[in-house]
């Protein structure tokens, strides 16, 4: 149990890196990071302010602004458009209904009109054969 916890590894007494590492140069002394990242910051930050305008007279309209102004009106035209045809159909349809009730009231009045006016002939003609069919008294 002893030798499972060496305080010693087999890579740090017979590395196979160190002949590399010895024969190589020596590295350059580093600049401090954050003295370069600051100086990046620095560069980054005036090559920004360089390309945006300065002052309002030569900041120039949005085109993506008169685009989206322009669908917008677009919008509201199709929806007042839309809610006018909407009202159109409505009106329409219920023209159409009251048309459609109003030949349904002549048709049954038409009908109840020539089933009286039938009623009426049948039963004439049905009096008349009856007449005609009847015993007439003898007269002698």
């Amino acid at each position: 149990m002893e030798k499972m916890f060496q305080t010693t590894g087999p890579w740090l007494t017979q590395d196979p890196w160190s002949k590399a590492i010895a024969s190589a140069p020596p590295a350059a002394p580093a600049q401090p990071a954050a003295h370069v990242i600051h100086e990046l910051e620095q560069r980054l930050e005036q090559n920004l302010l360089a390309k945006l305008p300065t002052g309002p007279d030569k900041m120039e309209t949005d085109e993506h602004d008169q685009r989206l102004t322009a669908l917008e009106q677009q919008m509201h035209m199709l929806t007042s458009r839309q809610t006018n045809l909407e009202t159109t159909v409505k009106d329409n349809h219920a023209q159409s209904a009251a048309q459609v009730q109003s030949l349904q009231q002549q048709m049954l009045v038409q009908m109840g009109l020539q089933s009286k006016q039938m009623q009426n002939m049948l039963t004439d003609q049905m009096t008349r054969l009856e007449s005609i069919l009847s015993k007439k008294p003898r007269t002698e």
